[in-house]
């Protein structure tokens, strides 16, 4: 409401837009004032004096729910340190930058407008800094349009994170508003970007892309690139989803990324690991990603998938989208890959390390069950070192139907 807090050699005064004016403020001494530090937190706003020291009081309390909005409209940046007690949304047409740090109230939401944009970069970071979870990002966008910008315009929300970080949220990002599957189509590109300790980091819902050329479908515009996905010991939740799911989209693209679970403290038995990646009916890639610029490449960043009970969790219900894995380290995990009914899967130069799974003597590196034409090809499949007792089962295959299969 904005309410305003100020300093002065007589004391500390406020005022928002429902007072006609300034009210001074508690019973701080008649004297100058030299700092005002608010901590939204514990609700109490501290005020460093000259020469009567340092008092406390409580912050004036937030009429409502506290989930009003606070709306950007023009182009902006935002450095430094920000808190909010509120609810933010990215207007149609802007783009707001964070290179500092957001702390986000607990439960509060991001909402990215179709045709707007939010960029995280350079150790930019949204969290919430009171031992909380906010919920996340809503990019929205609309599911019967393309992904492109054409003339300046794109009729889908847009969300760049290049060195950023995402942390503590319930969904940190989620291609839609949470209600509508009409507005799903949103756009997530990031790059050496960091995920910590989200109950899920980011959501596809159902989505085919296309050309606004020709009409095709087309592959979607959202891809990773080199990012880190992590639950440790500092998660605030007692459980976790995973940190990708996706559901009916095409062409997601995650290069050289890293996921981990390595929280041992809540997450501690085998059913708690939770997956990496979940999909159904999804078309996707887990690859590598080149050193160089030279082609051919002659030097590979593998990804890592690592301590979940399945590291990818993928089925088919009703699509025949495949999912290719290429160049990932697989360790630690009770199945490296769980495949249903996902035809056409292709999983090539990969490493499984198994039986080295901290919650079980057993391991598999990839299990597939009502599935053909697939291909496994130049893996490496092995019993961790200095595990001794359990099996390791490098693959299992079930029902693999009458269409040519490969294992080599």
């Amino acid at each position: 409401n904005d309410r305003l807090y100020i300093g002065t050699d007589a004391g500390v005064y406020v005022k928002d837009a429902s007072m006609s004016d300034w009210e001074k403020l508690g019973d701080f001494p008649h004297c100058r004032t030299l700092e005002l530090k608010a901590n939204y937190c514990a609700g109490k706003l501290r005020v460093a004096t000259y020469g009567r020291g340092v008092w406390e009081t409580d912050l004036l309390a937030t009429t409502g729910t506290g989930y009003n909005e606070r709306e950007i409209t023009t182009n902006t940046t935002w450095d430094g340190e920000h808190s909010l007690n509120m609810n933010l949304r990215v207007k149609s047409g802007v783009r707001l930058t964070i290179t500092g740090t957001l702390s986000m109230p607990k439960g509060g939401k991001i909402y990215v407008e179709k045709d707007a944009e939010l960029f995280v970069l350079n150790q930019g970071k949204i969290t919430n800094n009171c031992d909380e979870m906010w919920d996340g990002i809503s990019i929205i966008g609309n599911a019967s349009n393309h992904q492109y910008s054409i003339s300046g315009y794109r009729d889908q929300g847009y969300v760049y994170i290049d060195g950023g970080t995402i942390e503590h949220a319930h969904n940190a990002v989620k291609m839609w508003n949470g209600s509508s599957i009409s507005t799903t189509g949103g756009v997530l590109v990031a790059r050496n970007a960091k995920f910590l300790n989200n109950r899920r980091s980011t959501e596809f819902m159902s989505y085919q892309g296309f050309s606004p050329w020709s009409g095709n479908p087309s592959r979607n515009l959202s891809y990773y690139r080199q990012c880190r996905f992590e639950v440790n010991n500092d998660f605030r939740h007692t459980s976790f989803v995973c940190h990708v799911s996706l559901w009916a989209v095409d062409g997601v693209q995650m290069q050289a990324c890293d996921f981990i679970n390595a929280n041992t403290t809540v997450l501690n038995s085998t059913s708690k690991r939770k997956s990496a990646i979940v999909s159904i009916d999804a078309n996707y890639e887990v690859e590598g990603y080149c050193t160089g610029i030279v082609y051919p490449c002659t030097g590979w960043y593998f990804g890592k998938i690592e301590g979940f009970y399945k590291g990818i969790d993928a089925s088919n219900s009703s699509s025949t989208r495949n999912i290719i894995v290429d160049r990932t380290n697989f360790d630690k995990n009770y199945y490296g890959i769980y495949a249903r009914s996902v035809d056409n899967m292709r999983v090539t130069r990969s490493d499984f390390d198994m039986a080295n799974f901290p919650y079980s003597s057993f391991a598999y590196g990839i299990y597939m069950r009502d599935q053909t034409d697939f291909i496994i090809e130049a893996n490496d499949f092995r019993k961790a070192a200095g595990v001794s007792g359990g099996y390791a089962r490098g693959i299992y295959t079930s029902n693999s139907g009458a269409d040519p299969n490969r294992i080599y």
